[in-house]
């Protein structure tokens, strides 16, 4: 694409001969360029060929050449483009040839030089190009000089020459200003056959040629554009078979966006209050699921998920009993308190740590190193790892041996461990995974005394069925699903939270649609004449009751956008303040299923809301709506 930006041009006075002239010029269209003498029209085609005159220059903006800055280039670089992706067709075709040399050595020496063929094939080229532009008689034409022929006849040697070195854009300086009818016809015809693909700058003050040619009108004064128009061409469409006449979707379309473009303040205000009431759902569910997920995460830091209590009816103490339908046995041991942690020291550091899971499953992932594989071996999660590490990286702890204290009727006594992961959970407490029953190993060891247990807690998997599969197997014990009661009494009264936001919401979008339907009907009332000539002209009622479905969709569809768009600016936002104002780790989450079901749910209530302005259209009588004032 030629593309110019915001182009100055001023002599060495300061004035200015051309003043922020932007334009594209893309392949295959013509863009017309008028104006009286002295606009700019030529200055601007100097600008571009890079042959400014030394008393100006160019003082800002750009001329873009397939993104290559001609304003920036040297006059060496501009004539290497020059013919080969920039073509000129010049006002006098006299200036374009040297006229001490004949017409076919300049033509052959042009494409030796330019297209880098021998003399034989330049020739062969010159001639078929002499031919495109109707001057058949080549041998005659190539052994003349300038001097003997018509204006009209170099018009059509510098065409040929132009479509030898097939640029990819063509300047064209009143092309057919010297011409005569027969020649400018005869010109244009073969620009517009045989450039059709070119880019074209066509610069004329035949208006006529200029408009029956262009796909566009530039027209310029004292250096600016003042006036850009777009040429609608002539199209010939095919006769409608009256005898199979489909509903026209696309006409209809068509005028619907119109309406809407003639009455945009009440399209705005329509748009407006929609966004509004979508706005508000949109922030309830949410903001609802986002706290909702926030919770569990929480509560699963805080409760084992999937986990079973257990302890013998007769309370006596447990043994290290393996049960074949679970994942996962720990043993709560009694009489025996965690202390703390601490880095190779010879006495316990209060406070430490105030949590110990004997579950290395626990976490399947590891951001440093790996999972347990003996008692001797722990792994931390990264808020645990942070605090341990302190100023230093959290994988500086890898490999490191640390001392794990425990108390024993006022006995504190440590095991010296060694840390091999780290995990990617954060919590609100510090804590470390071991290996199986290692905790159990460890206080043997070090108090030299088998410890007991009250109860105990397994691990399962998907299947929560294995409850009843224990109590049947194993009568001896009593089971309990871990935080069972508490999640579901969670559940109910987010439930019942989620209702009342969701009721309240529904009534917001419900206020706001009554508030829709009296300003459809206002709009229908105001496009009631317009209707009205359209069922006078024939117009069937199902293509009044399709366009007013399109004005939902239209209306709808640019609502829920904003209302989409303003909603991603508020998380944004929420997620930067709410970590700053609060521990709770809540980030609100775009959800993409509950944004499709509003988007469904609410395009079918604006199709309802406006359900009574159709029907008053469609009972519209014309005769007596056109004799109303």
């Amino acid at each position: 694409m030629l593309k110019i930006e915001q182009l100055d041009v001023k002599e060495r006075s300061g004035r200015y001969l051309l003043k922020d002239i932007s334009m594209e010029i893309p392949a295959g269209r013509v863009i017309g360029l008028t104006g009286k003498s002295g606009s700019g029209k030529t200055t601007l085609l100097r600008s571009i060929l890079g042959m400014l005159h030394t008393s100006c220059h160019i003082d800002a903006g750009k001329i873009l050449l397939d993104d290559i800055d001609l304003s920036h280039l040297s006059r060496k670089s501009h004539r290497e483009l020059c013919g080969k992706k920039l073509g000129f067709i010049p006002q006098n075709p006299m200036t374009a040839f040297d006229s001490r040399l004949k017409i076919g050595y300049q033509m052959r020496e042009t494409f030796v030089n330019r297209l880098h063929l021998n003399t034989s094939e330049a020739t062969d080229l010159a001639k078929e190009k002499l031919v495109s532009v109707n001057l058949k008689d080549t041998d005659r034409i190539l052994g003349a000089y300038p001097s003997e022929l018509s204006g009209g006849m170099l018009q059509r040697v510098a065409a040929a020459i132009l479509l030898g070195m097939s640029p990819d854009y063509v300047l064209a300086d009143e092309p057919t200003a010297a011409l005569d009818e027969e020649n400018r016809d005869l010109l244009l015809l073969i620009m517009q056959e045989q450039m059709k693909d070119k880019g074209i700058l066509f610069v004329s003050h035949d208006e006529a040629s200029v408009k029956q040619y262009s796909d566009r009108i530039i027209e310029m004064k004292d250096g600016c554009i003042i006036k850009d128009t777009l040429i609608k061409k002539t199209e010939i469409y095919p006769q409608e078979n009256h005898a199979n006449n489909k509903p026209r979707h696309f006409p209809i379309l068509k005028l619907t966006i119109q309406s809407f473009l003639s009455s945009r303040k009440r399209f705005f205000q329509m748009s407006f209050s929609l966004s509004i009431a979508l706005l508000c759902l949109m922030m309830t569910f949410t903001f609802t699921f986002s706290f909702r997920n926030t919770i569990y995460q929480y509560l699963s830091s805080l409760i084992p998920q999937k986990s079973i209590t257990y302890k013998l009816r007769n309370d006596d103490p447990l043994s290290l009993t393996h049960f074949n339908e679970a994942s996962y046995h720990y043993l709560n041991l009694d009489d025996y308190d965690l202390m703390g942690i601490s880095h190779n020291s010879q006495r316990y550091q209060k406070n430490e740590v105030l949590f110990i899971s004997d579950d290395s499953s626990y976490t399947t992932h590891y951001i440093y190193g790996r999972a347990p594989q003996n008692n001797d071996e722990i792994a931390v999660p990264l808020s645990t790892a942070r605090k341990l590490a302190q100023k230093n990286k959290v994988n500086t702890l890898l490999n490191t041996t640390w001392t794990i204290y425990y108390k024993h009727q006022l006995k504190i006594k440590g095991k010296e461990v060694k840390i091999v992961g780290i995990s990617p959970q954060t919590y609100n407490y510090d804590a470390f995974y071991m290996y199986e029953y290692a905790n159990y190993h460890w206080i043997t060891s070090i108090f030299n005394q088998t410890p007991t247990a009250r109860y105990g807690m397994l691990k399962y998997k998907e299947d929560k069925s294995i409850i009843d599969s224990l109590k049947k197997n194993y009568p001896e014990y009593e089971f309990k699903a871990m935080g069972e009661s508490t999640q579901k009494t969670f559940n109910q009264n987010m439930n019942r939270i989620q209702m009342v936001l969701v009721v309240f919401s529904i009534l917001t979008i419900l206020s706001s649609i009554f508030m829709i339907m009296e300003i459809m009907i206002l709009h229908a009332m105001h496009l009631k004449k317009d209707h009205a000539i359209m069922k006078a002209y024939g117009e069937k009622k199902i293509h009044i009751f399709k366009m007013s479905f399109y004005q939902c969709l239209i209306l709808h569809s640019y609502s829920y956008v904003t209302a989409s768009l303003i909603l991603l600016g508020i998380m944004k936002i929420m997620n930067q303040i709410i970590p700053q104002i609060t521990d709770f780790p809540m980030h609100l989450t775009f959800q993409p299923l509950i944004m499709l079901i509003l988007w469904i749910g609410s395009f079918l209530l604006v199709c309802f809301s406006t359900l009574f302005s159709i029907l008053y259209i469609i009972k519209l009588n014309p005769s007596r709506i056109l004799k109303m004032r």
